[in-house]
Formats: C-alpha cells, sequence, structure tokens
C-alpha cells in the first residue's frame, strides 16, 4: 500500500511540475536531432514533413517536445499529420519518444496532453 501512495505522489508531482513548466526554445541541434529520431520511425523518413514543434521546461533539467508530422504512407500517399510528445532528459541530452499517435484515439490522447502541458 505505501509503495501505492509513493508511486501515486510521484505522478501527481510530475503532473503539477509539468503544468507549470516554462516555454523552452529548442536549438536547431535539437531540433534536428528531433526530427531524426521521429522520422527513423516512419514508413518513409525522407517524406516527412514537421509542424510546430513546441518544448517546455518541465524541472529536472526535463524537457517535453510535443509536435506533429506528416509523411507518406506504404501506398505512397501523405497519410495525415499526427502528433507525438518526447522528452530531451539529461545527461545525455537525447531526445526520446513517449507518443506517437497511432490512430485517432491515440493522436486526441496525445494532442490533449500537449495542450495541458505546453498551452498549445
Amino acid at each position: 500500500m505505501r509503495s501505492i501512495i509513493v508511486l501515486m505522489t510521484a505522478c501527481i508531482g510530475w503532473q503539477s511540475s509539468a503544468l507549470a513548466s516554462e516555454r523552452y526554445a529548442l536549438t536547431e541541434m535539437q531540433t534536428a536531432a528531433i526530427e531524426q529520431t521521429i522520422s527513423s520511425t516512419l514508413k518513409d523518413p525522407s517524406s516527412a514533413l514537421f509542424g510546430d514543434i513546441d518544448a517546455a521546461n518541465v524541472g529536472g533539467g526535463q524537457v517535453l517536445v510535443c509536435g506533429s508530422v506528416n509523411a507518406k504512407n506504404g501506398f505512397g500517399g501523405y497519410a495525415g499529420t499526427i502528433p507525438f510528445q518526447g522528452h530531451i532528459w539529461p545527461p545525455d541530452r537525447s531526445f526520446y519518444i513517449d507518443a506517437l499517435a497511432s490512430d485517432e484515439s491515440d493522436a486526441l490522447r496525445v494532442a490533449s496532453q500537449c495542450k495541458a502541458i505546453l498551452n498549445r
């Protein structure tokens, strides 16, 4: 029981700190790394068209990143814009994908999380 309370407290603490986040200006290198990481998961990486990519410092050196991408599917047509969420985490400052929407319900979930945290 104690471990459940600790886990719930940790989750609530992360959410409240995320909601109190401050905008973070990504460098060109960080943006390129984010685009490369997301592109590498796509069926046709060279076709990736990125929308806005926003970021916020959520404390402890962690930067939350939200954006959107459209890319060609296996049939050669653009599949539609999908949101993604990830983070830049110390010490290596690499970008890690937390969510890349795979269907409409995923897209709504990822977009609403980003809106709540980044007010985007």
